[in-house]
């Protein structure tokens, strides 16, 4: 099989920021750098995938919020027909925030509520060491399990996370966590990280809500900066650890950065030098101080079942699960593999080789 291209937004000098893929709703999100073109706009572009692959694109304008530094944010669904992709927009002068959304399906825009932030959709972070985190960052209440949005100036107007945190999983300071994943089926908050050192690459601490269920459980995976995405009732990602150990103050002052060193495996086999596509893996993780040991794993929240691989290759990730199978990558590979019975992988089948393959990071289908 062969790659072929479908340029739908790509340019030479134009730079895709912000790429966002969210499975549920087959949609496909990214700003570009065209707004530099005329000041004061920038331009989302969107596909989507459900029924047969279109573009929309819209041209987000700031002049009302001008010199502000407008950002793209977050996903929010506030009815079935009403998602907005969503940008904001600091007003410094003022000390306030704006926000507005874009309707993925009409293009028409509206102002975007802080209490509307409770019903973000986050899809999580891809591999390769890229940009693409999409995570709404939380803040805790010490004496109970409350989680409010910061994005509000003011921490009184900080409006309430509509989940609560059991008993068991509240945590007994004040502290920032992140929603890495929220979607139909669950939601996955990061509450705690565990540094690396010489003898560990750290731990993640996630607690899952299924929303199917109403139940709570707790999933821990190793690695300090581990990359999750939402497929369904799957939680897939790579396992992804600093490769540098901080050391603090009293004061919580950052006084040192200890370099680990570690070599993620299978540097022999990776392009070195850019292309047209993008720039090399390690480029990236060296600028990240990022260390990818090459483990791939699925975490059903239905069952509670992990699955963990190794391939040898620390630029590898996975793409997409869906339908029973997972789609990942290793290097300049593609692959797919049967999950049986979810709780153990079937027979790999090699997809693709291609040199453009390594600057792939996610895969859907189109009608």
């Amino acid at each position: 099989d062969t790659l072929v291209e479908m340029k739908r937004f790509s340019e030479p000098l134009l730079l895709l920021e912000n790429v966002r893929y969210y499975p549920e709703f087959n949609y496909l999100s990214v700003v570009t750098n065209d707004h530099r073109k005329v000041e004061g706009e920038r331009v989302l572009q969107a596909i989507l995938v459900k029924d047969s692959i279109s573009t929309l694109q819209v041209r987000a304008k700031f002049g009302d919020y001008p010199d502000t530094g407008c950002i793209k944010s977050e996903l929010i669904k506030l009815s079935q027909n009403e998602i907005y992709d969503c940008f904001t927009c600091p007003d410094v002068k003022n000390k306030k925030l704006h926000h507005f959304g874009i309707n993925i399906y009409t293009g028409q825009s509206r102002r975007i509520l802080p209490e509307d932030f409770a019903h973000s959709l986050l899809s999580g972070s891809t591999g390769g060491a890229l940009e693409t985190w999409d995570i709404q960052q939380l803040y805790t209440n010490p004496n109970n399990g409350n989680l409010v949005i910061p994005n509000t100036p003011s921490i009184q107007d900080r409006p309430p996370y509509p989940l609560v945190l059991p008993d068991s999983f509240q945590l007994s300071v004040k502290a920032r966590v992140g929603v890495h994943i929220n979607n139909s089926h669950f939601t996955a908050i990061n509450l705690k990280v565990e540094d690396p050192n010489q003898e560990s690459i750290g731990m993640s601490h996630f607690v899952v809500f299924n929303k199917q269920k109403g139940e709570w459980h707790r999933w821990d995976v190793q690695g300090s900066n581990t990359s999750v995405r939402g497929f369904d009732n799957w939680i897939a990602g790579n396992i992804v650890t600093s490769n540098v150990m901080l050391v603090f103050d009293q004061q919580d002052r950052l006084i040192e950065k200890i370099a680990l060193n570690r070599v993620s495996p299978g540097k022999e086999a990776r392009r070195q030098k850019g292309s047209t596509t993008g720039i090399p893996f390690d480029f990236r993780i060296d600028f990240y101080d990022l260390f990818y040991p090459g483990i791939l794993f699925a975490h059903n929240i239905s069952t509670g079942a992990t699955i963990n691989w190794s391939t040898g290759q620390g630029d590898s990730e996975i793409l997409l699960v869906e339908n029973e199978m997972i789609y990942y990558r290793i290097n300049d590979r593609i692959y797919s593999v049967p999950l049986l019975h979810g709780t153990e992988l079937g027979e790999s089948k090699l997809l693709i080789k291609d040199e453009r393959v390594p600057d792939i990071h996610w895969a859907f289908f189109g009608g």
